[in-house]
């Protein structure tokens, strides 16, 4: 069975991705149905090249991206997989930035899906929500699988048994509904587009340094392994990016013509003030486009994400919600 998940996306497409687990090679051809908002109906053919991920025992991954393009701007699409019941829902970018009274530009922030948490329990009425919203991207930023948990596991040290280990990892959060040990987190990703990146615990906690919580990581050559296999199930599964390793995204999506100032959306952690001092000068920190800081964001409060997964799941809030700092 193929599976596809919708990337960055377009004024006019959408980049896909395409995945399959199995011994073979999935078909040569993908018939894609695309199906707009409004009753309008076309079928593609993609020719994918897909790349191989070795697991062995039947178990490899074939992955690949393929970019559709011929759609209108800012318009709701539902592709399916002619051969299968996969689909995704996109909504391709607009042509320029929404002004007053007009539908908004939609994105979505998102880290951390951890399958054990109450997260998890309210990820259901979050899809639900997100069908009727239908984001245009949705950006997701690190810790969509956590290799490390449950914390104390003994995980696997031969290369075979971590190249499963991962595929289980990322086939749980993958998978479409309905599909054994789906964790639900694969609804997500087909609701809208995604661009994704990594943090630590497609790795370990605390990666890339050592972790005593992670006896794993105690030995240099285990570190050394589930960095390089980590990396290779990301560029597989999430994205394959040209900087950093394939691990970080450098990354812009423009909405509008390039000399409206609303018109940029520029996901660098650390934006420069002026093009021309990319290089390394001082990072934004003021006004509306400013700059992300990483480290403030992970140190920032969790609280009123919580309570806005609760408010979109139907669920009453928790004291912690009503509580705040103290």
């Amino acid at each position: 069975m193929i599976w596809m998940v919708a990337h960055t996306p377009r004024r006019d497409g959408v980049t896909l991705w395409f995945g399959s687990i199995g011994s073979e090679p999935p078909g040569a051809i993908v018939r894609l149905v695309i199906e707009a908002a409004g009753g309008r109906r076309q079928v593609m053919e993609l020719r994918p090249e897909w790349q191989l991920l070795p697991v062995g025992e039947g178990l490899d991954v074939w992955s690949c991206w393929r970019s559709i393009e011929g759609l209108s701007p800012d318009t709701r699409y539902t592709l399916r997989l002619a051969e299968t019941d996969e689909a995704v829902i996109v909504r391709t970018l607009p042509s320029a930035m929404p002004g007053p009274g007009e539908a908004p530009l939609r994105l979505l922030l998102g880290s951390c899906f951890d399958p054990r948490g109450h997260g998890a329990s309210m990820l259901p009425g979050l899809v639900r929500r997100l069908e009727a919203l239908t984001p245009h991207v949705k950006l997701l930023c690190g810790d969509q699988v956590y290799v490390d948990l449950p914390v104390m596991r003994r995980l696997p040290t031969t290369d075979a048994g971590l190249r499963r280990f991962l595929l289980e990892k990322y086939r749980m959060s993958w998978a479409p509904r309905g599909a054994a040990s789906a964790s639900g987190y694969g609804d997500l990703l087909r609701v809208g587009a995604n661009l994704l990146i990594s943090d630590d615990h497609e790795f370990w906690n605390n990666f890339p340094f050592v972790a005593g919580h992670v006896p794993f990581t105690l030995d240099a050559r285990n570190r050394a392994s589930m960095t390089s296999l980590g990396r290779a199930f990301f560029q597989a599964f999430q994205a394959d990016y040209a900087a950093a390793e394939g691990l970080r995204c450098r990354h812009e999506l423009r909405v509008g013509a390039p000399d409206d100032p609303r018109a940029l959306g520029d996901l660098r952690d650390r934006r420069a003030l002026r093009a021309d001092d990319d290089a390394g000068a001082s990072p934004r920190r003021s006004g509306g486009a400013g700059a992300l800081d990483r480290s403030a964001a992970r140190a920032g409060d969790h609280r009123a994400e919580s309570a806005a997964l609760r408010a979109a799941a139907g669920q009453p809030p928790q004291e912690d919600d009503r509580r705040g700092d103290r």
